[in-house]
């Protein structure tokens, strides 16, 4: 917003300090003292205090940004702008050049494609452009009961008249689109990136995507399968599973509940601080899920997974961090460590996969990188059981995102 007037006013403040110089050495004392010893012309010590003074102006002004200036540092922004470009990247090689983004965010993908984008919040529309404001206050934060430039959308207009080959999410403010999409759009997965595209659109190159299916996820992690196709050993084990439930939160919070903080489903992913559940009742079972990190206080920042009795606060709790892992379990006997591994890094700005097993006392966890091999982190055969276990996520000291979250168990036999 300041972009235009600050280059205006470090010229102006140049000029002062020049003007100041100039009065400092052409006064009497300055002026009696180099008529006496000119080492150097009066001009060129004038020009150097000018100069020196200018960079000294220019490092005040621009000392938070001196770490992004010697390349220390990422650039402000570019880690929450890095799941926009993994879009971007997966959109250039699933569609046409003639395909049209429907956006959120109108820069990043726009830019990476050179895709047709349609805005949904207006700032490139005349029609949601000349719409009055949002100020019931669906659209706050950042302290502001309504956000200027994000509060003005008709999806009805931008997702149904306009018709976009992509959208990046179905629900904005009072606005709900959910049925429409769900008709006419399908959720595909490309080297682990998640796309709403236009069903039966030529613009999609369809055969380089295929439905998102967290089978495959599974089956990737646990090295059954070392490309998207599932080979026979993973579908004779998929085929084992009952699906409890998927979550790939394009529709909403799909069923989960915040139990405290903020969180919200944007763009594809769950994100916010806090602790947010879902209902279901466990036991045996399997888990699989995607979390990414926004950024890193400090070491004490971390990621939650845990499952929580419904009756009495009982859990076992895995804490990641930004370096390490730890499984514990309160139970009504007290607090007991089940694993450490202080040997597993999460990177700020990078999406990683879990896989949780919970099997009568055995805990097996595996981690990988999206779309990467994964390895066993943690074991446990100490576990005790909880009755009546859901599943919470969470996140402290940090923004985390969750996505891709499936949880099975085994198949039983009809009539059990």
């Amino acid at each position: 917003m300041m972009a235009p007037t600050v280059p205006l006013l470090l010229i102006l403040c140049l000029v002062e300090v020049a003007a100041f110089v100039r009065h400092v050495f052409t006064g009497p004392s300055i002026a009696s003292y180099l008529s006496r010893k000119p080492v150097v012309s009066s001009a060129l010590l004038e020009r150097t205090a000018v100069a020196a003074a200018m960079l000294c102006l220019l490092a005040l002004v621009n000392r938070e940004f001196l770490g992004e200036a010697l390349l220390t540092k990422l650039p402000d922004g570019m880690t929450s702008s890095r799941p926009e470009v993994d879009i971007a990247v997966a959109l250039n090689e699933v569609t046409a050049p003639t395909a049209s983004l429907g956006v959120f965010k109108a820069g990043v993908s726009t830019y990476y494609t050179g895709r047709r984008g349609i805005d949904f919040l207006g700032k490139c529309d005349a029609h949601i452009a000349s719409l009055p404001p949002d100020l019931t206050g669906s659209i706050s934060y950042h302290g502001m009961l309504s956000v200027p430039g994000h509060n003005k959308y008709d999806l009805q207009y931008s997702i149904e008249q306009l018709g976009p080959t992509y959208v990046a999410g179905k629900q904005r403010g009072t606005d709900a689109m959910n049925a429409f999409v769900d008709q006419h759009y399908v959720l595909v997965d490309h080297k682990g990136v998640n796309l709403l595209l236009k069903k039966d659109s030529p613009d999609v190159l369809w055969d380089n995507v295929r439905p998102w299916d967290w089978r495959m996820g599974m089956a990737r992690i646990l090295g059954k399968s070392a490309s998207m196709e599932l080979t026979p050993e993973a579908e004779t084990w998929a085929k084992t599973k009952d699906l409890l439930f998927e979550s790939a939160f394009t529709t909403g919070l799909d069923g989960w509940k915040s139990s405290g903080g903020s969180w919200q489903a944007e763009s594809g992913y769950l994100a916010g601080e806090g602790t947010i559940g879902r209902p279901n009742t466990l036991r045996d079972f399997e888990a699989i899920l995607s979390y990414y990190f926004e950024s890193v206080s400090d070491e004490t920042s971390r990621a939650l997974i845990q499952l929580m009795s419904n009756n009495a606060g009982y859990s076992l709790r895995l804490n990641v961090y930004p370096g390490k892992m730890i499984l514990d379990q309160i139970t009504e006997t007290g607090y007991a460590r089940l694993g450490t591994n202080l040997d597993v890094r999460a990177d700020a700005g990078v999406w990683y996969t879990l896989y949780v097993r919970c099997d009568g006392a055995h805990v097996e966890i595996w981690r990988a990188p999206l779309n990467g091999e994964g390895e066993p982190v943690l074991t446990t055969d100490r576990r005790a059981e909880i009755a009546n276990e859901r599943l919470l996520l969470g996140g402290a000291k940090v923004a985390v995102r969750y996505d891709g979250v499936a949880v099975v168990s085994e198949r039983r036999a009809e009539g059990t």
